[in-house]
């Protein structure tokens, strides 16, 4: 017998943006960032931004490491320094 359920769409926008998930994630996203600097030899070439998406449903949130200079560029093309990085933000 099948049932019908809804999804609460608005408990799913309050889990993804409570304080601590969004905390979580930048710390993750912070580590992936210091270490390919790290391993780059780069003072600030790989940089993190975190935005919270529209309300359509959900709101989902969305931390991003990005290469933030020209260096960075190179030393990710050659490298795959983000990717050899991902590691760093393992618990």
């Amino acid at each position: 017998m099948a049932r019908n359920f809804r999804l609460n769409n608005d408990g799913f926008y309050a889990i993804r943006s409570a304080p601590k998930v969004v905390a979580k994630e930048q710390e993750m996203a912070k580590k992936i960032a210091d270490k390919a600097n790290r391993d780059s030899g780069l003072v600030d070439g790989y940089r993190t931004s975190s935005t919270q998406g529209r309300k359509k449903p959900q709101g989902r949130w969305r931390t991003t490491v990005i290469t933030a200079t020209a260096a960075a560029i190179e030393d990710n093309s050659k490298n795959n320094r983000l990717l050899r990085s991902l590691d760093a933000g393992r618990d």
